[in-house]
């Protein structure tokens, strides 16, 4: 797994711009990995670089979330997870 890299940028066109060196890098990757496979680019766009990179339900969980109560919390949010993504998300019926 690759290192990950805080970058800090001030104004919109430095991020094009980091963003535009960050592709021709991994361009250059693929076409110099056989066999392998070079995955696609992730950004986390976050405040602060010390945050942790955690799910709304991992942040404001009770202590001691029962894997049943996880379970819920998700297939109650699960019709407006498909509405913001426009994709059908298929859950198990239970556990």
């Amino acid at each position: 797994m690759a290192a990950y890299r805080p970058t800090d940028l001030d104004t919109w066109e430095d991020f094009l711009e980091a963003l535009a060196e960050l592709r021709a890098e991994q361009q250059t990757l693929r076409e110099a990995t056989v066999g392998g496979r070079i995955p696609d680019l992730l950004f986390r766009g976050q405040r602060e670089v010390s945050w942790d990179l955690t799910t709304t339900l991992e942040r404001y969980r009770p202590a001691s979330l029962s894997l049943m109560h996880y379970f819920s919390s998700i297939w109650a949010a699960k019709t407006q997870i498909e509405a913001h993504t426009q994709q059908r998300w298929d859950l198990p019926l239970g556990l």
